[in-house]
């Protein structure tokens, strides 16, 4: 008996397991407090006083991590500065390290760091070699030992980005024998947050970040940030990402507090609070209808702010705040600022809409709709579905405008969950969508492939999700419905 208990605990200790000396440990948890001087105090203690080549390498792995979080908040060059001194620093430390195994990983996640940085830098040959070299070496760790769990975040992550992916991508991935679905991605970080030591809170991240924006929050990813929250409650970063997390569940009045709480943290002087969280603050007000506050917090971000992403999006929320106060004048001024960034969604429709509100001032048909948008977004669908039918009973409408007020009271239906119902109004709005440019046929397309799917007639769901794709025309948000039909196919089990 004794024996089958010995070889038992001998097969159940990982081959390659790793203790976290009590330093990394404290570096680890002030970094999710978003303490960055002591977290990085912690980890420049370890590179100077052990001389361990493993410890310093997790040392400097860990200064790379946060460098990567820092610049995607901030985007500056002292920041990029920064993540390329640390991450070039992790390169030297792995030459040191003498497990194979561990030094490939480490490698696999300095691409990967590389990869993200190119991503947010819109260097996307760079994010692909660096992405490659990322994917090969998750890859081999996990043929030579297939319960090497810190593997699992990685590759996770990096089949997420292979499986949202834009299908103009896809058959270069392809070809150069980069595999996998997002939800083979959520599994792998399920997978990490569950038996990973070093990595389980970025994995939880990731996992609830894919599976709310991409998923639906079919995985009920955002109970793992709440966790992480309540482990961190001081913390801006998850107050933040747990406020975010609730916004996209269009929770609007429950994210409130947290993104509020998100922005008071720095008030004490060891924590740091990106500037970036201040737009999404202003944001959310915005969708409250609480204008004053959202123009207050917007133009906070705008000053203080030193990159590009979310800028123009800021202009463009505060020109309609000041319309939507009466003062046509200053909202001009506000839509004349906006500019796209990169080429993300939210930025070509900033710059489109602005164009638009410059020439022509909003109608009062045009308020209506966006205080119903304003409602929708903050989940207050009685709201819409009373107030809709004062626009879908005017005689005199454009084609866009009806599109939207359909699918509007589509989409309020749909989230009461009467699916049925709901797929009627996005129907009137796939068949007469006014604008090509807008996206309320498309994604009211997308929207009935999710009733379908809700009312367990997975044939329909798929076929509903195929014509969503079949769209061709850059409308409004155009990537972000590519990348949630095939996530809902591969959810389904089926190609695209």
């Amino acid at each position: 008996m004794w024996l089958l208990l010995a070889c038992t605990l001998v097969i159940a200790q990982p081959k390659h397991d790793l203790p976290m000396i009590p330093a990394l440990k404290l570096g680890r948890e002030a970094f999710f407090a978003f303490r960055i001087t002591q977290a990085t105090q912690q980890f420049q203690q370890v590179i100077q006083y052990n001389k361990d080549p493993m410890s310093q390498a997790m040392a400097q792995y860990h200064l790379s991590s946060m460098a990567v979080w820092q610049f995607g908040f901030g985007q500056t060059t002292a920041r990029l500065n920064e993540f390329k001194t640390h991450n070039t620093a992790l390169n030297t430390a792995l030459r040191y390290v003498s497990d194979p195994l561990w030094r490939r990983f480490l490698t696999a996640e300095s691409a990967m760091h590389r990869a993200i940085v190119g991503i947010l830098r819109n260097d996307m040959l760079g994010a692909a070699m660096a992405g490659r070299e990322a994917y090969n070496n998750y890859v081999w760790c996990i043929e030579q030992d297939p319960y090497f769990e810190e593997a699992y975040k990685g590759m996770g992550l990096m089949q997420v980005l292979i499986g949202s992916a834009p299908r103009t991508y896809q058959g270069l991935l392809g070809f150069l024998g980069y595999r996998g679905t997002v939800q083979d991605g959520l599994n792998h970080l399920e997978r990490a947050i569950t038996k990973a030591k070093w990595v389980q809170e970025e994995a939880a991240i990731y996992f609830a970040l894919s599976d709310e924006i991409l998923n639906r929050n079919e995985r009920n990813g955002i109970q793992k940030i709440g966790a992480l929250q309540k482990a961190y409650p001081q913390s801006p970063l998850l107050n933040f990402l747990y406020g975010y997390a609730l916004r996209n569940k269009f929770q609007a009045r429950e994210a409130l507090p947290y993104l509020e709480a998100a922005t008071r943290s720095g008030k004490k002087s060891e924590v740091v609070v990106p500037t970036i969280f201040l737009f999404y603050l202003g944001e959310l007000y915005f969708r409250l209808n609480q204008y004053e506050e959202a123009i207050r917090e917007l133009t906070r971000f705008t000053q203080e702010f030193q990159g590009t992403t979310l800028v123009g999006q800021a202009y463009f929320k505060m020109g309609q705040a000041l319309e939507m106060g009466g003062d046509r004048k200053a909202a001009v001024e506000m839509y004349q600022k906006v500019k796209a960034g990169f080429a993300y969604d939210m930025d070509e429709f900033a710059l489109r809409q602005a164009t638009l509100r410059i020439e022509t001032p909003m109608t009062p048909i045009e308020k209506q709709l966006l205080r119903l948008q304003n409602a929708s977004d903050a989940g207050d669908y009685a709201f819409v579905l009373t107030e809709v039918e004062n626009i879908l009973s005017q005689e005199t409408i454009s084609p866009t405008h009806l599109a939207e007020a359909h699918y509007r009271k589509g989409l309020s239906l749909q989230k009461s969950q009467r699916y049925e119902e709901a797929i009627v109004f996005f129907d009137r709005a796939v068949q007469n969508p006014g604008d090509p440019l807008a996206k309320w046929g498309p994604y009211s397309q997308l929207y009935i492939g999710e009733c379908y799917e809700a009312l367990q007639q997975p044939e329909n769901a798929i076929l509903a999700y195929r014509k969503a794709l079949m769209y061709r025309e850059k409308f409004d948000y155009h990537k972000g419905l590519e990348q949630r039909a095939r996530t809902a196919l591969s959810r389904l089990k089926v190609g695209n």
